[in-house]
């Protein structure tokens, strides 16, 4: 029942718009015949006033789902390219945040690199390569003898380095065509050094092994973690600061073992630095 009601409904609206289409297509003509034929001027008024914006109210009426269906493809069409330039957009900020996080990456990187690595900006004015001509790894003790001496500008407290900048340790006896150095891995040797960007101090002491021991820590709260890179401090004015030293191999309370960059029997070639502890770099 409701199905045949729906149906005569439509049917009728049908021809409800039928007839509105026929007088609609009929007032032209009307009003051509009038003006030709018969011109009347007050029917000719009421075709102005009257018939006319009735043809123009039928006419929208009948014209409204083609100017709808018109509206709302334009409104579509705009829809859609607002999509696709949000979606362009969208695309390139992507594109622009992830730019952007990998300049502060790097620069975060750097900055991180910087603090762990602590290089020395001022390096010394000169260094005096020389060659190692004899080790001696004996008795808990270890010592090279280079073959650069007092008149080639050694003195007794330089730093001596390896080619590519690691600590190799001190001068302790220079003779005039040779000077002896004990390294960090001496029993004699403690010298201060630093967690690399970090406040914390502490001494590096040989235990006539290959591995030194970091302890008596400036923070008495400091516990050393496995990787936490060091750095000589030059607090007592006898070595240049930031030298990298070693890397904490192995934890510990109170004391942790350290792996040196650089080793007494690793190293056939070194640097002394021109740094007595007193005047800073020697010219």
């Amino acid at each position: 029942m409701a199905t045949k009601s729906t149906t005569r409904k439509i049917s009728s609206r049908v021809a409800e718009m039928i007839r509105a289409a026929t007088v609609a297509s009929l007032l032209p003509i009307f009003f051509l015949y009038v003006l030709l034929d018969k011109p009347d001027y007050k029917i000719m008024n009421a075709v102005q006033f009257i018939v006319v914006p009735t043809a123009r109210v039928i006419g929208d009426g009948l014209s409204w789902p083609l100017r709808a269906t018109g509206r709302f493809a334009d409104n579509f069409r705009a829809h859609t390219r607002a999509l696709r330039e949000n979606e362009e957009l969208r695309v390139r900020l992507d594109a622009a945040l992830a730019n952007r996080a990998a300049c502060d990456i790097a620069i975060l990187e750097n900055q991180r690199l910087e603090r762990l690595l602590e290089i020395s900006r001022e390096g010394p004015l000169k260094t005096v390569v020389a060659r190692v001509v004899l080790e001696h790894s004996v008795f808990r003790h270890a010592a090279l003898t280079i073959n650069r001496g007092t008149k080639d500008g050694i003195h007794q407290g330089q730093a001596v380095v390896s080619m590519d900048g690691n600590l190799v340790g001190i001068v302790t006896d220079v003779f005039d065509g040779m000077a002896k150095v004990r390294g960090l891995e001496d029993t004699r040797s403690n010298i201060p050094v630093r967690v690399a960007g970090t406040g914390v101090y502490g001494f590096l002491r040989g235990t006539g092994t290959s591995a030194p021991v970091f302890e008596f820590f400036s923070d008495q709260e400091f516990v050393p973690a496995r990787g936490m890179r060091l750095v000589s401090s030059g607090v007592r004015g006898n070595l240049p600061n930031g030298i990298f030293v070693g890397i904490v191999d192995r934890e510990g309370q109170l004391s942790a073992r350290v792996r040196l960059g650089a080793r007494i029997g690793e190293v056939h070639e070194v640097m002394i630095l021109m740094f007595d502890g007193t005047d800073g770099y020697r010219n």
